[in-house]
């Protein structure tokens, strides 16, 4: 009867991932928070110079 050997696996390396995750560092907080702010202040002026505009006609 032949002897049989087990067949070895293969070390597995861990996957790198691709990117990460931006609101784990302190910069990518700075720059999410540095967007919200300008998004909420472009709005908040648009909507100013809209009423003003409104109120001169």
């Amino acid at each position: 009867m032949p002897k049989s050997k087990k067949r070895k696996k293969k070390p597995q390396e861990e996957p790198k991932r691709a990117s990460r995750n931006i609101v784990k560092t302190r910069w990518g907080r700075i720059v999410i928070v540095v967007l919200a702010l300008g998004f909420i202040l472009s709005g908040l002026i648009g909507l100013i110079y809209t009423l003003i505009r409104a109120m001169q006609i």
